[in-house]
């Protein structure tokens, strides 16, 4: 038998000899994905093309990022109302106030509108809080006074505050979730459901990962034998079996296999040459 110090020898000179790292970078919507490989004497790391990020992802699911995910934004990139309720300029405090607009969640032109003193703008959670405001009144401090329209179209004119707000009240500032150039994933973060999540969330930014390995197993030992019957002296090689089921049944993130393929590299007696060429058409396959 090959001593383990020789033994692991041998895999270390030939793991340098055929070195190799794969890498995807995924661009972003609509942009190609594109593996990164460096010069190797096998050609093990082929170019893949997405046509959008939404199949990239799929192809980093259970794997491991090469470099760190950097937000390209900041979250909420708007000030946003937590809850539902009306934005107001806090020192204007309790009273009755007219309904002068309503921003909802999506709304664009929050940022053009300017709340004045002595008005209110109707808001909804998540929602974009308009320029002017500095609080959010929760609606369960509010009275509907008077109201415009009837029935399911009924909108309130004229609102009655019972509660003073402090500053900031309700409401969530740019960036503070995220900042733009924060680090959110960092490099080596395994790629699961959130994580891609939180990539699509951060707006996705390149993205690098490793390629899921290769994994031959290779079987050593003058006493092993896939015959059957079994010659004299020799056993089956149980080892083998159980590690290519393993390497089958073992899942990362997304229920996505940890690695790309396993191979049977065989059964080879306790020699130099023969674990020697074994290894090396392990790399070639």
């Amino acid at each position: 038998m090959v001593p383990m110090p020789e033994a692991l020898s041998i895999i270390e000179r030939v793991c340098r000899a055929s070195a190799r790292v794969g890498t995807t970078v995924i661009k972003g919507m609509g942009s190609s994905v594109s593996t990164i490989k460096p010069s190797s004497p096998y050609d093990k790391a082929p170019i893949h093309t997405y046509s959008d990020a939404i199949e990239g992802a799929k192809a980093v699911e259970g794997t491991a990022l090469a470099t760190p995910v950097i937000s390209s934004l900041d979250l909420p990139p708007f000030r946003a109302s937590i809850k539902d309720g009306y934005a107001v300029v806090s020192v204007d405090g309790p009273g009755e106030y007219p309904v002068v607009t309503a921003v909802t969640a999506g709304a664009t032109f929050a940022s053009h509108f300017l709340l004045a003193s002595g008005q209110v703008c109707r808001v909804s959670t998540g929602g974009p809080v308009p320029d002017g405001a500095d609080a959010v009144v929760q609606v369960e401090d509010t009275t509907i006074v008077q109201t415009k329209g009837a029935g399911s179209k009924a909108e309130e004119r004229t609102i009655s505050i019972k509660k003073a707000v402090a500053p900031n009240t309700d409401i969530r500032p740019v960036g503070c979730d995220i900042s733009q150039g924060q680090e959110v994933l960092p490099s080596g973060a395994k790629m699961g459901p959130s994580e891609v999540a939180l990539w699509h969330t951060v707006g996705q930014p390149p993205l690098t990962h490793f390629q899921k390995p290769t994994v031959a197993v290779l079987s050593t030992g003058n006493e092993l034998s896939a015959a059957s019957p079994l010659p004299p002296g020799t056993i089956f090689d149980s080892n083998k079996g159980m590690l290519l089921s393993a390497l089958r049944s073992t899942y990362g993130g997304g229920g996505a296999p940890l690695v790309m393929r396993s191979i049977d590299a065989g059964i080879v007696k306790d020699e130099f040459s023969p674990t020697k060429e074994a290894i090396l058409k392990a790399f070639k396959d």
